[in-house]
């Protein structure tokens, strides 16, 4: 008798567990199909958007490129579906942006990402006699010893931090002890 309840207990249960299953299959399958994209609707992206560089002055944030005002001596060049990828001067981070909407004197961009791109820490400690710094869109990062200016042109702080160095090591290996 407990045998027979426990199987009629065990198939009912399984016959709600079908039917909630099929039910739920029944719903998927109600929903109706869209129409297939026609060849009006196709186009390549390259042709129809347009992908931005910005290099902007080192100290400007990646608050400021949200800003609406920020865009309103370019917007006029820019279109709704558009892509920017701003960069400060230095190369320290990176930010893509989507152009949701374009006016007079205003575009409306959202952030896609964001990237640091300056290393955590440095990579050589440096003498106190040794500077890096970064002087500008044309000369970029530089290292200086003494005051003097050594070498300028690096992309990267990372890179004039490992010349400078390498120019101590240099140095090093002439001076007699």
């Amino acid at each position: 008798m407990a045998k027979q309840a426990v199987e009629e207990s065990v198939t009912e249960s399984h016959e709600e567990t079908t039917e909630d299953v099929t039910e739920s299959h029944i719903e998927v399958a109600e929903v109706s199909k869209a129409e297939p994209v026609t060849m009006m609707r196709l186009s390549l992206e390259d042709e129809v958007n347009t992908r931005f560089r910005v290099t902007v002055k080192q100290g400007v944030t990646r608050e400021q490129c949200l800003d609406e005002s920020f865009w309103a001596h370019v917007s006029m060049r820019m279109s709704p579906g558009d892509t920017i990828t701003v960069r400060p001067d230095d190369m320290a981070w990176e930010l893509v942006l989507h152009v949701v909407n374009v006016g007079p004197q205003f575009a409306h961009v959202l952030e896609k990402a964001f990237y640091n791109l300056k290393p955590p820490t440095p990579i050589a400690k440096l003498p106190s006699i040794y500077k890096v710094e970064f002087a500008g869109p044309i000369h970029k990062w530089r290292f200086l010893r003494d005051g003097k200016m050594m070498r300028d042109g690096f992309a990267t702080e990372d890179l004039a931090q490992r010349a400078a160095a390498q120019h101590q090591m240099a140095v090093n290996r002439v001076q007699p002890k």
